[in-house]
């Protein structure tokens, strides 16, 4: 005698499955040209695999097993029949079943899983021409879930330091920013210089990339310092020059953090005080750092 089986006997709307499909001999005599062929309801889609099994010979206690893949389109009850069930017993008569019929039960389908949102942008709008200089990209997570191995490299019209050519980050969880300094030398000065970040970071099982084009201002001539914002006055810089004769002229004088070079809006220690002056046509940058 031949016993049919189906697993999985309960699946989720919408999810492809693999369905095992198995003609089992429960008797005691070998079992010849078996034959099984499925009929799927409306709303249960074979997607791939053979309808039809035939099996020359099945063995006392043997299985043979034959997989659909199938999904189901909507939520409910599905019943399997079959119309053409046939096989010889051990002694060769013929057997016919018609009364064939397995339901599979459809859950409805998976909440969908929240899906990462995180944007990248360059967190500063201006370099010096020819010089090198530090710009930021700044990774923002907008989205619900926290993302992780997060790697963000800066290109473009920009040359950039092979030390600082790719930022990283551990993690970043939602709602939470992170700059990332790259240090750049821009070798074509404009209103609307090019510049790439290519952003990668991974959630779940997955790794995503997210591609931003922005433009960057270089100014020749450029001299750093924090904005004076109306309203108020920044403080004049006194240079005490001393023997100089030939005359020197004041590039800039600037007091910047040591470590990212930014521009200070008051004195605080440690600082570094950074100067640029022209001697003839001879253009002298310096340096000192102020720790006391």
């Amino acid at each position: 005698m031949i016993h049919v089986g189906l697993s999985p006997a309960r699946i989720h709307a919408g999810d492809p499955v693999e369905l095992d499909i198995s003609l089992t001999n429960t008797g005691a005599g070998t079992c010849t040209k078996v034959i099984f062929t499925v009929r799927m309801p409306v709303g249960l889609v074979r997607l791939r695999g053979p309808s039809k099994i035939e099996v020359d010979r099945v063995l006392p206690g043997q299985s043979v097993t034959s997989q659909l893949r199938v999904r189901a389109e909507k939520a409910g009850r599905y019943l399997l029949t079959s119309t053409n069930f046939s096989y010889r017993d051990h002694l060769g008569r013929p057997h016919r079943e018609t009364g064939f019929a397995a339901e599979i039960t459809v859950d409805p389908a998976h909440d969908p899983l929240p899906q990462p949102q995180v944007r990248v942008e360059l967190a500063d709008a201006e370099v010096p021409y020819d010089e090198w200089a530090i710009v930021r990209g700044r990774i923002t997570n907008v989205g619900a879930v926290g993302v992780s191995a997060l790697t963000v490299t800066l290109s473009g019209h920009v040359t950039t330091d092979n030390r600082t050519a790719q930022g990283t980050l551990e993690q970043l969880p939602p709602g939470r920013s992170a700059d990332v300094p790259f240090h750049v030398r821009a070798g074509q000065a404009g209103a609307s210089v090019p510049v790439h970040l290519d952003l990668a970071y991974e959630y779940g099982s997955r790794r995503y990339t997210v591609a931003s084009t922005q433009s960057i201002r270089v100014v020749r001539d450029h001299v750093t310092g924090p904005l004076v914002r109306p309203g108020s006055v920044r403080p004049p810089v006194k240079v005490l020059i001393l023997a100089a004769n030939p005359p020197f002229r004041i590039d800039y004088v600037e007091l910047v953090d040591p470590v990212t070079l930014q521009p200070l809006g008051r004195i605080r220690k440690p600082a570094l005080l950074a100067a640029a002056v022209f001697l003839g046509k001879t253009r002298l940058i310096d340096n000192v750092v102020i720790s006391k």
